[in-house]
């Protein structure tokens, strides 16, 4: 069976205004947003505009964190066989400053909704890297083959998620969504919702991949 479509994304250390975190609310001015896609702001975060870096799969955020933030390792696919599969490994950072993680799968067929799973992970089950992308929460991870921008292997153990699972290997592509992109490398500018300049803020990584093979 052959992915017919597939897209990764990283979107690495954002504050979102007015987001709910455990039933309790972050309210941010929107008057302090700003979009950080000035070469001085890339500069101070030691991000080439054109060339992506492996370090930039990787973990993000740093102590003391900052409430609202969050990072994900996000892919989804079209397959040959009809099924559409979203995949992300979430890190939330909640109202108290402590992280929280978990799993979204949602799996679907023909216009049909088969799964849609969000499963939390404990906190003492994280091991993500900083220097690429290896996001292993639980037994469920999202990572890159030999720590490279060209390849990821995700895997959501079907154990923990009700029966449905994926294990997949994907080949990498740069971007072509959008003239943003395109104009940046593969990877979207960031909007800084906390005009604080501390490194937590920088930019995703978006990149588009195609045609892989479905491991078995």
């Amino acid at each position: 069976m052959a992915v017919l479509f597939a897209a990764v994304v990283r979107w690495p250390g954002i504050v979102r205004p007015d987001l709910g975190l455990n039933g309790r609310t972050i309210a941010i001015p929107t008057k302090q947003v700003r979009l950080l896609d000035d070469d001085a702001r890339f500069a101070e975060l030691k991000i080439n505009r054109d060339v992506p870096q492996t370090w930039e799969d990787g973990f993000r955020l740093s102590k003391p964190f900052l409430p609202g933030a969050y990072e994900w390792w996000y892919a989804d696919a079209h397959f040959s066989n009809g099924y559409f599969c979203i995949v992300a490994h979430n890190v939330e950072i909640n109202a108290d400053g402590e992280l929280c993680a978990f799993i979204r799968l949602d799996i679907a067929k023909d216009g049909k909704k088969l799964s849609e799973q969000k499963m939390p992970v404990n906190s003492n089950e994280l091991q993500i890297a900083d220097t690429h992308c290896d996001a292993r929460m639980g037994p469920h991870f999202f990572r890159s083959e030999g720590g490279s921008l060209d390849r990821y292997h995700i895997f959501v153990d079907p154990d923990s998620a009700g029966g449905f699972g994926m294990d997949i290997t994907l080949p990498n592509a740069e971007c072509t969504v959008s003239g943003v992109a395109r104009s940046q490398g593969g990877r979207v500018p960031q909007l800084d919702l906390s005009r604080q300049d501390d490194g937590r803020s920088g930019r995703s990584g978006r990149r588009q991949i195609q045609f892989g093979e479905k491991q078995t």
